[in-house]
Protein backbone atom coordinates (compact mmCIF):
# COMPACT_ATOMS: atom_id res chain seq x y z
CA UNK A 1 0.00 0.00 0.00
CA UNK A 2 1.51 3.21 -1.06
CA UNK A 3 2.27 5.89 1.81
CA UNK A 4 -0.70 8.36 2.54
CA UNK A 5 0.42 11.57 1.04
CA UNK A 6 0.25 14.26 3.84
CA UNK A 7 0.36 18.38 2.96
CA UNK A 8 1.75 20.59 5.48
CA UNK A 9 -0.59 23.82 6.23
CA UNK A 10 -0.40 27.30 7.48
CA UNK A 11 -3.89 29.04 8.33
CA UNK A 12 -4.43 32.73 8.00
CA UNK A 13 -6.34 35.61 9.24
CA UNK A 14 -6.74 38.12 6.52
CA UNK A 15 -9.37 41.27 6.34
CA UNK A 16 -11.53 39.14 4.90
CA UNK A 17 -11.63 36.15 7.26
CA UNK A 18 -9.47 33.47 7.48
CA UNK A 19 -7.74 31.50 4.90
CA UNK A 20 -5.63 28.77 4.26
CA UNK A 21 -2.31 26.94 1.98
CA UNK A 22 -1.60 23.60 2.39
CA UNK A 23 2.00 22.37 0.58
CA UNK A 24 4.16 19.86 -0.05
CA UNK A 25 7.99 19.54 -0.69
CA UNK A 26 6.84 20.08 -4.40
CA UNK A 27 4.57 22.87 -3.66
CA UNK A 28 1.53 23.81 -3.12
CA UNK A 29 -1.47 21.67 -2.84
CA UNK A 30 -4.44 23.44 -1.52
CA UNK A 31 -5.80 26.84 -0.44
CA UNK A 32 -9.41 27.76 0.90
CA UNK A 33 -11.42 31.01 0.31
CA UNK A 34 -12.14 32.95 3.37
CA UNK A 35 -14.03 31.22 5.96
CA UNK A 36 -15.67 32.49 9.28
CA UNK A 37 -13.89 29.92 10.83
CA UNK A 38 -10.14 28.79 11.27
CA UNK A 39 -12.14 25.12 11.88
CA UNK A 40 -13.12 25.32 8.36
CA UNK A 41 -10.29 26.02 6.64
CA UNK A 42 -8.69 23.16 8.03
CA UNK A 43 -11.62 21.04 7.07
CA UNK A 44 -11.22 22.28 3.32
CA UNK A 45 -7.72 21.69 3.08
CA UNK A 46 -8.58 18.05 4.77
CA UNK A 47 -10.60 17.35 1.62
CA UNK A 48 -7.92 17.33 -0.72
CA UNK A 49 -4.97 15.65 1.56
CA UNK A 50 -4.39 14.46 5.05
CA UNK A 51 -3.09 17.40 6.53
CA UNK A 52 0.56 17.25 8.66
CA UNK A 53 2.53 20.05 10.65
CA UNK A 54 0.78 23.37 10.62
CA UNK A 55 3.79 25.76 10.18
CA UNK A 56 4.81 29.13 8.77
CA UNK A 57 5.51 30.21 4.75
CA UNK A 58 6.30 33.88 5.10
CA UNK A 59 6.07 35.19 2.25
CA UNK A 60 3.08 33.41 1.21
CA UNK A 61 1.00 34.92 4.60
CA UNK A 62 2.37 38.27 3.52
CA UNK A 63 0.78 37.96 -0.10
CA UNK A 64 -2.50 36.74 1.02
CA UNK A 65 -2.64 39.50 3.71
CA UNK A 66 -1.31 42.62 0.96
CA UNK A 67 -3.75 40.79 -1.47
CA UNK A 68 -7.21 40.97 0.99
CA UNK A 69 -5.53 44.35 1.88
CA UNK A 70 -6.71 45.49 -1.75
CA UNK A 71 -2.56 45.81 -2.88
CA UNK A 72 -1.64 43.50 -6.18
CA UNK A 73 -0.02 40.15 -6.08
CA UNK A 74 1.04 37.75 -8.10
CA UNK A 75 1.03 34.44 -6.83
CA UNK A 76 2.44 32.62 -9.74
CA UNK A 77 6.06 32.83 -8.16
CA UNK A 78 4.90 29.60 -6.04
CA UNK A 79 5.36 26.16 -7.21
CA UNK A 80 2.25 24.14 -7.54
CA UNK A 81 2.23 19.99 -6.90
CA UNK A 82 0.28 18.83 -9.56
CA UNK A 83 0.44 15.25 -8.17
CA UNK A 84 -3.22 13.48 -8.71
CA UNK A 85 -4.17 16.32 -11.24
CA UNK A 86 -5.40 14.93 -14.76
CA UNK A 87 -3.45 16.62 -17.29
CA UNK A 88 -6.06 17.94 -19.14
CA UNK A 89 -7.15 19.54 -15.74
CA UNK A 90 -3.64 20.51 -15.49
CA UNK A 91 -3.37 22.25 -18.84
CA UNK A 92 -6.68 24.14 -17.78
CA UNK A 93 -5.38 25.25 -14.24
CA UNK A 94 -1.97 26.96 -15.62
CA UNK A 95 -3.68 28.71 -18.43
CA UNK A 96 -5.84 30.35 -15.60
CA UNK A 97 -2.84 30.39 -13.44
CA UNK A 98 -1.55 33.22 -16.17
CA UNK A 99 -4.35 35.54 -15.80
CA UNK A 100 -2.89 38.77 -14.79
CA UNK A 101 -4.34 40.41 -11.54
CA UNK A 102 -7.13 42.58 -12.18
CA UNK A 103 -8.22 41.27 -15.59
CA UNK A 104 -10.86 38.20 -16.77
CA UNK A 105 -11.20 35.83 -19.60
CA UNK A 106 -14.13 33.93 -20.55
CA UNK A 107 -14.28 30.11 -20.06
CA UNK A 108 -14.09 29.51 -24.27
CA UNK A 109 -10.99 31.78 -24.32
CA UNK A 110 -10.12 29.51 -21.47
CA UNK A 111 -11.07 25.76 -23.39
CA UNK A 112 -9.28 27.31 -26.78
CA UNK A 113 -5.91 28.38 -24.92
CA UNK A 114 -5.83 25.38 -22.65
CA UNK A 115 -7.23 22.49 -24.76
CA UNK A 116 -7.63 24.24 -28.70
CA UNK A 117 -10.94 23.34 -28.70
CA UNK A 118 -14.17 26.73 -27.96
CA UNK A 119 -16.55 23.85 -27.84
CA UNK A 120 -15.05 22.32 -24.22
CA UNK A 121 -16.11 25.21 -22.33
CA UNK A 122 -18.46 23.38 -19.91
CA UNK A 123 -15.26 20.80 -19.31
CA UNK A 124 -13.44 23.69 -18.36
CA UNK A 125 -16.14 24.78 -16.35
CA UNK A 126 -15.32 21.78 -14.43
CA UNK A 127 -11.75 21.89 -14.11
CA UNK A 128 -12.10 25.03 -12.44
CA UNK A 129 -14.91 23.76 -10.38
CA UNK A 130 -12.64 21.72 -8.95
CA UNK A 131 -9.72 23.86 -8.79
CA UNK A 132 -7.39 23.33 -5.37
CA UNK A 133 -6.06 26.53 -5.01
CA UNK A 134 -8.56 29.14 -5.58
CA UNK A 135 -6.60 32.71 -5.05
CA UNK A 136 -3.78 31.14 -6.26
CA UNK A 137 -5.12 29.45 -9.45
CA UNK A 138 -7.44 32.63 -9.82
CA UNK A 139 -10.55 30.92 -11.37
CA UNK A 140 -12.87 33.77 -9.88
CA UNK A 141 -11.07 35.78 -13.06
CA UNK A 142 -12.94 33.54 -15.67
CA UNK A 143 -16.35 34.06 -16.38
CA UNK A 144 -18.76 33.70 -19.33
CA UNK A 145 -18.69 34.80 -22.52
CA UNK A 146 -21.50 37.55 -22.18
CA UNK A 147 -20.12 39.42 -19.43
CA UNK A 148 -21.94 37.68 -16.72
CA UNK A 149 -20.27 36.04 -13.84
CA UNK A 150 -20.80 32.30 -14.21
CA UNK A 151 -19.85 30.08 -11.57
CA UNK A 152 -17.73 29.87 -8.17
CA UNK A 153 -17.28 27.68 -5.66
CA UNK A 154 -17.04 30.80 -3.14
CA UNK A 155 -20.26 32.03 -4.85
CA UNK A 156 -21.39 34.88 -6.80
CA UNK A 157 -21.03 37.33 -4.28
CA UNK A 158 -17.30 36.68 -2.99
CA UNK A 159 -16.62 36.09 -6.78
CA UNK A 160 -17.70 40.02 -7.78
CA UNK A 161 -16.12 40.98 -4.49
CA UNK A 162 -12.51 39.56 -5.14
CA UNK A 163 -12.89 41.31 -8.94
CA UNK A 164 -13.74 44.53 -7.87
CA UNK A 165 -10.89 44.32 -4.82
CA UNK A 166 -8.32 43.90 -8.13
CA UNK A 167 -10.08 46.68 -9.84
CA UNK A 168 -12.11 44.79 -11.98
CA UNK A 169 -15.39 46.92 -13.14
CA UNK A 170 -18.47 44.82 -13.31
CA UNK A 171 -21.36 45.44 -15.47
CA UNK A 172 -24.17 46.98 -13.07
CA UNK A 173 -27.29 45.46 -12.91
CA UNK A 174 -30.48 47.48 -13.62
Amino acid sequence: MPPIKEQDFMVVETRWGWVGVGFSEAGLVSSSLPQESRDQVVKRLQAYRQLGEESDYPGLRRDLEDYFAGRKVDFRRYAIDWEGCTPFRRQVLEKAAAIPYGEVRSYRWLALEAAGRPGCSRAVGGAMAANPLPLIIPCHRVIRSDGELGGFAGGLVLKARLLELEGVKLPRKS
